[in-house]
């Protein structure tokens, strides 16, 4: 959050972090940013430098709640699924920002796309962390029976991964509208006003990648 901080102090301390560094070139090297011909040449420099702070640090904050709520040796929660899903869904909402490809009247009101979309299903973390028997039934449940997945979790947990992964934006003192993102990126129509669009946004990425497997 240091605007004086040079883009060489970004890279010293994110060097002390080898996950962070490692997802970080990950994001910097897919075809959107890096295009079909770089073939994952690019390092962290160029990821600073393309990303820009706000994206770095939102990839950050995500791979530090991952670390600290998730026990790899203990839980069968498919992460990769989780980070492909959540990245996938952050870089479409990226173009769909970039290149306006949706009919928005004010975009500057969606300027939190990026981090709201990245962390809008940050509740599962916390559902497999705490009780994971429970996720693990409320899936067996949605697919058995064809129904939405917030559906048999309300059934089986009595509550949502939308709604605790707000609980949790709002608990950490994220932006209000990454609260809102969470809550409501399965049913945009109820969000508030202020942050509509926004949340219209993330809905949009969230389905078409999902959509796409």
């Amino acid at each position: 959050n240091d605007p004086k901080a040079s883009a060489e102090e970004l890279e010293e301390g994110l060097l002390s972090d080898g996950a962070v560094v490692h997802k970080l070139v990950q994001v910097v090297n897919t075809p959107v940013f890096a295009g079909a011909a770089q073939k994952g040449k690019w390092g962290l420099r160029e990821a600073i430098v393309r990303l820009g702070r706000k994206k770095i640090g939102s990839i950050a904050l995500q791979i530090k709640l991952i670390n600290s709520l998730i026990k790899p040796s203990e839980s069968r929660f498919d992460l990769r699924r989780f980070w492909v899903h959540s990245v996938g869904s952050a870089l479409l909402a990226d173009k769909i920002y970039q290149d306006k490809l949706v009919d928005i009247d004010d975009w500057d009101e969606c300027s939190d796309y990026w981090i709201a979309t990245l962390l809008h299903d940050i509740g599962k973390l916390l559902e497999d962390r705490f009780c994971h028997d429970d996720l693990a039934r409320a899936v067996s449940l949605a697919h058995e029976d064809g129904q939405p997945l917030l559906a048999a979790e309300q059934k089986v947990l009595g509550t949502t991964h939308a709604e605790i992964g707000a609980y949790l934006a709002q608990w950490w003192d994220l932006p209000p509208s990454v609260v809102e993102a969470a809550r409501w990126h399965h049913a945009p129509g109820k969000a508030s006003k202020e942050f509509a669009d926004l949340v219209a946004v993330v809905h949009l990425a969230d389905w078409v990648v999902q959509k796409h497997g």
